[in-house]
């Protein structure tokens, strides 16, 4: 799991950076993991998923590829949509513990669009938003839960 060179010794830090694998989990199926296994699978996995490339880069806390203007420009910060990819990766590793094993594909598109449905929801007053969630039949609610 560890960086070797050609002649099997361990490779040296990166520059500006240490090698830290204090954080080492044992018995993994090929010897230790180390966090950033944990965070290769993790994108993996949500790759596989249907998470797009872009929010999957800001779940690990990437700049956004492209020019400098639209660096320069684009400050979105895709809280909603990270908070999204973050919480199908966890029902996913769930459904690997509880032995399920086909993931289950999401539609990225109406992900994104239950993001904007929430924003707008965060926005209005709770009196608004109360008197909205009535107007749902309960088992609609409960089916939406999971």
């Amino acid at each position: 799991m560890f960086k070797v060179n050609a002649d099997g010794t361990p490779r040296k830090a990166l520059k500006g950076r240490r090698n830290d694998n204090s954080l080492v989990l044992a018995n993994g199926k090929n010897g230790g993991w180390t966090p950033h296994d944990l965070r290769r699978t993790g994108a993996t996995i949500m790759q596989g998923l249907g998470i797009t490339m872009d929010i999957i880069d800001r779940c690990q806390n990437h700049v956004l590829p492209g020019s400098k203007t639209r660096r320069h420009y684009l400050h979105h910060e895709y809280e909603q949509e990270t908070r999204v990819a973050w919480h199908l990766l966890g029902e996913r590793l769930q459904a690997i513990l509880d032995g399920v094993e086909e993931p289950v594909v999401h539609d990225m598109t109406s992900v994104l669009s239950a993001t904007k449905l929430m924003q707008i929801v965060q926005s209005m007053h709770p009196a608004q938003l109360m008197q909205l969630i009535q107007q749902i039949p309960a088992a609609q609610l409960m089916q939406h839960a999971r």
